[in-house]
């Protein structure tokens, strides 16, 4: 992600400046990066958002289930409220 912000400002006037992410509850920020990446269409950035959002859905408990946590997050941007 910080690869994708600093190549981003090297190309456009009007910079990104981060801040920080709090992960206790990535969702609301994942969503708009989601957001911000569709209006720009950045498919390299919506491509890292759909990697990092799949790795939140992977298997996290002993019988092999995996937590849907992230998995309305890979809903077209149209379809999400």
């Amino acid at each position: 992600m910080l690869e994708w912000l600093r190549a981003y400002n090297q190309q456009h006037a009007t910079k990104i400046h981060y801040v920080g992410i709090d992960m206790q509850s990535p969702e609301p920020n994942l969503r708009r990066l989601g957001l911000f990446a569709t209006q720009r269409k950045d498919t390299v950035l919506q491509r890292q958002l759909r990697q990092l959002t799949a790795s939140h859905a992977a298997p996290s408990q002993p019988s092999g289930k995996a937590e849907p946590r992230l998995g309305h997050l890979t809903r077209p941007a149209h379809s999400a409220h």
